[in-house]
């Protein structure tokens, strides 16, 4: 697995992105649970493009792209993917998307061990091995490429399926469990579904640890008055190389990203408590009424009162 310190630091990191598919998503269905670990969501056109920032996690993700050109950030080069096309993201893979306006597509996100049979398969057991290693970059399918048409269609054919299930009975479940080993196995036929082929230079695994333990840095403290120089002494990096490297790897200035990370906590903190909005404001790093008000209604189209209404439960 990934160096113990990224790994300690990855829950405050991870808990906040959680809910990027989620709070993006046009809608989700089959919700993760202890029992069974997990998740569906899909995407549909919206007025707006929009950012899922740069995250990571040891479930697998699946990513099935239907309409639309997608900017799939890593710590590699963004790379654009015109649908339709499909990308397995291993354990631990540091990744974050550009989704279009026009953008349609599904997210499966799940627990690999979850898979495992009581009667080892050798194959089964080479994939999930496989996915779990650590530095590992994304396989990705387009169209043309061997078998692309049956991992496309098993998980498009998975995500009907699921957005007709919110809470999968024992039927259902063992039914999702089944079409995702299908989909590995194919996924296993690709050329590059290797070691060799998948694993990260070094230059690129030691970029992708000093980029997990930075985020890490600013999800552990985004909550606290602190600054680009805060982010760039913790780093060890002169304020104006930790800008230009922040910009250039994260894609978005160090501002707007600490920004967006502090609207995304106070949009979770909306829906799933009942702090009055000065509280919740103050507990998302903001200290300013007025700003706060105005950059959230930027955002998110609405104030923050609005947000909460629409999504509060009859």
């Amino acid at each position: 697995m990934m160096s113990n310190a990224a790994g300690q630091n990855k829950s405050a990191e991870a808990e906040l992105h959680a809910a990027d598919h989620e709070a993006e998503a046009s809608a989700s269905a089959a919700a993760s649970h202890p029992d069974f670990p997990f998740a569906f969501y899909f995407w549909q056109e919206r007025q707006q493009p929009f950012q899922v920032q740069l995250h990571w996690h040891q479930d697998l993700e699946l990513l099935v792209f239907e309409k639309g050109r997608f900017v799939l950030n890593s710590a590699q080069k963004p790379m654009e993917l015109k649908a339709p096309a499909v990308v397995l993201v291993p354990a631990w893979c540091i990744h974050g998307m550009l989704v279009p306006h026009d953008g349609r597509a599904q997210i499966f996100t799940f627990d690999a061990w979850m898979l495992e049979l009581k009667e080892a398969d050798e194959r089964l057991e080479f994939c999930l091995d496989l996915l779990l290693t650590p530095d590992l970059n994304e396989l990705i399918w387009r169209r043309g490429d061997p078998h692309f048409a049956d991992v496309f269609n098993a998980a498009r054919a998975l995500a009907e399926r699921c957005s007709e299930v919110r809470r999968p009975g024992a039927v259902e479940r063992l039914i999702i469990k089944s079409e995702l080993i299908k989909i590995l196995a194919y996924c296993s036929t690709s050329p590059y579904f290797n070691l060799k082929d998948l694993r990260q230079s070094e230059a690129v695994q030691a970029q992708q640890e000093r980029l997990k333990n930075l985020l890490s840095y600013v999800a552990d403290h985004f909550a606290y008055p602190i600054g680009i120089e805060d982010a760039a002494a913790a780093c060890g990096l002169s304020k104006s190389y930790f800008s230009e490297y922040f910009t250039r790897t994260v894609g978005m200035s160090f501002s707007e990203y600490l920004l967006r990370l502090r609207l995304k906590q106070a949009s979770q903190l909306l829906i799933n408590t009942s702090l009055p909005i000065e509280q919740l404001m103050l507990k998302s790093g903001f200290e300013n009424k007025s700003y706060f008000h105005k950059s959230f209604k930027q955002i998110f189209g609405c104030t923050p009162l609005q947000y909460r209404r629409a999504r509060s439960v009859p």
